[in-house]
């Protein structure tokens, strides 16, 4: 859901749609805007902001530990929207 390209389509599979139901894992979301985050970094060389990316993936896998196992069902989340004709 991070790329450009990706969220196009995803836009237009469902704009004829009345409702659209998508279910997304919150790790798997993290961790690919936090490497978007980091390539694009590395294209502009921003300072600060680099620094607090260790900390980001530390959280992130701290989340990850918690919601596992029994508790993995609450990884994942239901996008829903309603198109009104």
């Amino acid at each position: 859901m991070v790329k450009k390209d990706e969220d196009q389509e995803l836009v237009a599979s469902f704009s004829s749609s009345t409702v659209s139901d998508v279910e997304y894992d919150i790790i798997k979301e993290l961790d690919t805007i936090v490497d978007s985050m980091e390539k694009s970094l590395d294209e502009s060389d921003t300072n600060g902001v680099r620094d607090k990316l260790p900390y980001l993936r530390h959280l992130i896998n701290d989340l990850e530990e918690a919601l596992s196992g029994d508790f993995e069902n609450l990884r994942y989340r239901r996008f829903i929207t309603k198109k009104t004709l």
